[in-house]
């Protein structure tokens, strides 16, 4: 008797198990979807720089400087011209190189529909910006949700930088993201 009450019991543990899976998957448990939410807030949290950090260059300046410098800090807008900004469902962005005469730094300017910055803006350097855990694995949400930001935005990014000849592109495992306001 002994023997079926366990095999009763290990059964029923198993089934909520299954169930609280299932659950989870579709997220109609209490609690499933707002863990993927308190994940992106540690996230937030961690990668999120409240000060700009000093000494930011350009991401043209970090490229020359790579071999002795791979610790980067990069000030920048947040896409380019002929790119997408966002990877979906990946913590990436492109950043691009700012103008260097402060061109884009008066009220109201529209980078993006500016043609000075548009022309200058193809011939700019970029950067890939991966927002990554701390194994160095690219974090599974989009930058946007991430961080608050969209494209065009200003961003000061503090992370290891490595030249990726493949992509011809410095990629920049960031540390730490700072968004001007």
């Amino acid at each position: 008797m002994k023997f079926s009450m366990i095999a009763i019991a290990n059964r029923c543990i198993v089934l909520l198990f299954l169930l609280a899976i299932a659950g989870c998957l579709a997220g109609s448990l209490a609690g499933c979807g707002r863990a993927a939410d308190g994940r992106i807030a540690v996230e937030r949290q961690r990668l999120v720089l409240p000060e700009e950090p000093g000494g930011a260059t350009s991401i043209a300046e970090a490229r020359k400087n790579l071999i002795v410098q791979p610790e980067v800090t990069l000030v920048g807008r947040i896409g380019a011209a002929d790119h997408e900004a966002f990877e979906p469902d990946r913590a990436t962005f492109v950043l691009s190189d700012l103008p260097a005469d402060g061109h884009h730094q008066h009220a109201g300017h529209d980078a993006d529909n500016c043609p000075f910055c548009r022309h200058r803006a193809k011939q700019m350097s970029l950067a890939l910006v991966q927002l990554v855990d701390e194994r160095g694995e690219i974090l599974r949400t989009d930058a946007p949700t991430l961080l608050g930001v969209e494209a065009g935005q200003l961003v000061v990014v503090r992370g290891r930088g490595q030249w990726n000849d493949k992509l011809e592109l410095l990629v920049v495992k960031a540390a730490g993201v700072h968004i001007r306001k």
